[in-house]
């Protein structure tokens, strides 16, 4: 018996001994594995792109495509529709209908992306249909897609990129959208809506005593909707007003979207190396909303690595928070608005077009000949193009290259990217240093690019 126990002791220490050394190794793989995560990933604004771009070959543009092709996962945001017109064009659309054809999708790839965010306001523009070609297109070019889906389960999903540097999620929401371009959820007896990924967030105004007084006799007066919400506050043509002492804005976040979105992270975060969150905001006007930076923190706060954001088609500014990047708009990387071949009725109509009128007389009309809008409003055609670099898995440095795209250039020619010259490159990075600094962001511009070196 005293021999057995013995044994039985014996057996049960050098199991444990075993134990010991097998978890040393395996902590030492994992430890191993974890030092050397090392990648870049390249990040855009804003892709409305509508015309080729393999058949071009200058210096100053292959610069740039070598750019995207060097990282090792290239993202954009693609606010183009591609299809064939199957699609209805809707009563309402974010601005300019979007359409390009489908050999778009292959340029895409051809310029070395490898990733795209599909949730913004125009991603309804054509419904259903809209997306559905769009996605198809995306699909066969083998491009990986997120912010878009048959109902808002699948919407919510983060599309995957599998490399040889580890896995990368990357998630696609907006929270500018026309309102029955979201999608709906579905339920054990009804199917729900396809559509894009919403962010929703409602507008809160703050006005002092004398305009609200104002707001409310007007209301009365023209038997306009209104209402006491409760002691200094009301609403008015469907909008909250506070009564302070000046005039502010603020948006508030829909509870249950942040939630949702930000449990799909969680949830994303066990099976990935990397996550990253596009979001489509043109809230704010110069200015970076306070939603935008909330939300911006808790993603990064429940996993995100990267968070990118577009929308206003100009630069705002950087922040490092928590050793992550949050860019707060990239501004325009393509901007091929003006080269759409079709467009339905109520946009010639907005204008006072009739059936003989052309797209172009459109948009003749829409900027009277560019004179006013975005053809003379140089910071809709200058950016950047990040490249973020990981090493180890933590964040050592992001390189900033300054675009063109050509401001007072002919309609067919501007909106393609090229590297900036030095001049002009210098201006861009000056000028989103300023806009970094807010931020506590530093970036040192140095041999045509900017760079912001993290040290930690």
């Amino acid at each position: 018996m005293k021999k057995l126990n013995f044994l039985n002791s014996f057996f049960v220490s050098v199991l444990f001994i075993f134990m010991i050394i097998f978890s040393v190794f395996i902590s030492g793989i994992l430890y191993g594995y974890l030092e050397n995560i090392n990648i870049s990933i390249l990040i855009t604004g804003d892709a409305l792109i509508s015309l080729p771009l393999s058949n071009h070959s200058e210096p100053e543009f292959m610069k740039l495509i070598n750019e995207i092709r060097n990282a090792d996962v290239a993202i954009t945001n693609l606010e183009m529709l591609i299809h064939t017109y199957k699609g209805y064009p809707q009563a309402e659309s974010g601005g300019t209908y979007m359409a390009a054809e489908p050999e778009i999708a292959r340029e895409l790839v051809w310029a070395g992306f490898d990733m795209v965010g599909c949730a913004n306001n125009h991603t309804y523009d054509y419904g259903l249909m809209g997306i559905l070609e769009t996605t198809m297109y995306l699909r066969e070019a083998g491009l990986v897609y997120a912010g878009v889906g048959m109902d808002l389960q699948q919407a919510r999903k983060p599309g995957y990129l599998l490399t040889e540097k580890g896995k990368v999620a990357l998630f696609s929401c907006a929270s500018t959208f026309v309102s029955f371009g979201k999608a709906g959820r579905s339920r054990p007896d009804l199917h729900g809506r396809p559509g894009l990924n919403p962010l929703t967030v409602t507008p809160e105004y703050t006005i002092d005593s004398t305009t609200a007084v104002k707001f409310q006799n007007l209301a009365r007066e023209c038997k306009l909707p209104s209402g006491v919400i409760s002691r200094g506050k009301f609403r008015f043509f469907g909008r909250n007003f506070t009564i302070g002492e000046k005039y502010s804005r603020s948006y508030k976040i829909n509870e249950r979207d942040l939630m949702e979105i930000l449990e799909s992270i969680r949830k994303t975060k066990e099976n990935s190396d990397w996550i990253v969150m596009s979001v489509h905001a043109h809230q704010g006007g110069n200015n970076v909303p306070d939603f935008l930076v909330n939300f911006a923190h808790l993603c990064i706060d429940n996993g995100v690595d990267l968070v990118f954001s577009h929308g206003p088609h100009f630069l705002k500014g950087i922040e490092i928070y928590k050793g992550r990047p949050i860019f707060y708009s990239l501004g325009n990387f393509i901007f091929q608005n003006e080269t759409i071949k079709k467009l339905p009725s109520e946009f010639y109509e907005r204008y006072g077009l009739g059936d003989s009128a052309t797209p172009e007389d459109a948009f003749n009309a829409r900027t009277k000949n560019d004179t006013r809008g975005w053809p003379t409003r140089p910071e809709y055609w200058e950016s950047v193009v990040a490249t973020v670099y990981f090493q180890d898995g933590i964040l050592k440095k992001i390189r900033l290259l300054p675009i063109s795209l050509g401001f007072g250039k002919p309609r067919g020619i501007r909106g393609r990217p090229v590297v900036a010259g030095p001049e002009l490159g210098k201006k861009i990075i000056e000028k989103l240093k300023l806009l970094s600094e807010p931020f506590n962001t530093n970036i040192v511009y140095t041999d045509g690019l900017g760079v912001i070196n993290v040290n930690r």
